[in-house]
C-alpha cells in the first residue's frame, strides 16, 4: 500500500481528523450514488437502445461499506434488502422510459437467501411480490449441450439481483443472447464469469487506512478514477484496466492514485 512518511507527521488523532474532514466534504457521496446510478444507468441504457446483451451495474448501496460482507446476519439482510429495493427503483425507472416489461429475477444459486430479505421489514412496507425461485429459466440446463437457443422475450427487460455463482453468470449470459439483460451488483466472479457485458453504471470506493480516498466511476463512457471532490485523477481505456478478457477491473492503479491524491491533500494543509 503505498503511504508516504509525511502521513505520520504530529499525532495519530490529528491525521484521523484531517481523513475525516476530507471524507466529509465528498463531492461524490454514496447516499446520493443511489439515485444517480439509477438515472445514468437507465439513459445509458435508453440510449443504447438494446434487443439483447449484457449489461452491468455495481455500486454500494450503504455509506457504512464495512457492513458488506461482514458475515451478519443482520447486515446481510440489510444489504439484500437494499439491493432489491435498487432493483425495483431500476425496474420503475426502465419500465417508464423504454415501455417495456421488466422482470425481476433472483439469485439463481441463492433462492434462499433471497427468499429471507424478502420477508424482511422494508420489503413488506412496499407489499410487492417478488419472483418466487426456482426460476423457470433454469430447465433448459437440464438439457444435454448442445443448449437450445435462447428464447426470445419479446419487449422484456431482465434484471438479475446479485449474480455470485458460475451458474448464475453462465445463465445470465445465455438470456442475453435473445434479451436484454443487467446484472445488479455481481460478485464471486471468475476472470471467466462475465466477458461479454458493457458497463451502465459503476462507482466503487477506494479505500485508505480505511477511509473513502476516491472512486473508481463509469457512467457507461468508459472508467475513471475520481478524488472525493470529483476531480478526475485518471481515464481509462479498457484494455488497460480491464483484466483479461473479462469484465472485471483491476483496482490497483486507481487504489494507488487515490492514495497519492489524499496524501497530498494532507500535506498542504
Amino acid at each position: 500500500m503505498y503511504c508516504s512518511q509525511s502521513l505520520f507527521r504530529g499525532s495519530g488523532e490529528i491525521f484521523l481528523l484531517l481523513l475525516l474532514l476530507l471524507s466529509s466534504s465528498s463531492a461524490i457521496s454514496i447516499s446520493s450514488s443511489r439515485q444517480s446510478a439509477i438515472k445514468s444507468a437507465s439513459n445509458h441504457f435508453t440510449s443504447l437502445k438494446p434487443t439483447s446483451g449484457l449489461f452491468e451495474i455495481e455500486l454500494p448501496l450503504t455509506s457504512q461499506i464495512n457492513k458488506m460482507g461482514s458475515g451478519s446476519l443482520a447486515d446481510s439482510i440489510e444489504i439484500e434488502n437494499l439491493q432489491i429495493s435498487f432493483a425495483l427503483d431500476l425496474k420503475t425507472e426502465l419500465s417508464k422510459k423504454t415501455g417495456s416489461n421488466v422482470k425481476l429475477l433472483c439469485p439463481f444459486g441463492s433462492s434462499k437467501r433471497f427468499l429471507t430479505a424478502s420477508k424482511s421489514s422494508t420489503l413488506k412496507s412496499l407489499n410487492l411480490k417478488l419472483p418466487p425461485p426456482p426460476n423457470p429459466f433454469m430447465s433448459l440446463f437440464s438439457k444435454p449441450p448442445p443448449l437450445p437457443p435462447p428464447p426470445k422475450i419479446e419487449n422484456t427487460i431482465l434484471i438479475i439481483i446479485t449474480p455470485n455463482s458460475d451458474r448464475d453468470y453462465l445463465t445470465s449470459t445465455y438470456l442475453s443472447l435473445s434479451t436484454p439483460t443487467i446484472l445488479i451488483n455481481g460478485y464471486l466472479k471468475t476472470p471467466s464469469s462475465v466477458k461479454a457485458s458493457k458497463w451502465i453504471y459503476h462507482l466503487k470506493p477506494l479505500t485508505n487506512l480505511g477511509m473513502i480516498s476516491g472512486y473508481l466511476l463509469n457512467e457507461g463512457k468508459g472508467f475513471e478514477c475520481v478524488n472525493t471532490d470529483g476531480k478526475v485523477l485518471k481515464k481509462f481505456e479498457d484494455e488497460d484496466i480491464l483484466v483479461g478478457d473479462s469484465s472485471t477491473p483491476d483496482l490497483r492503479e486507481a487504489v494507488g492514485l487515490a492514495q497519492k491524491d489524499m496524501d497530498d491533500k494532507i500535506n498542504n494543509k
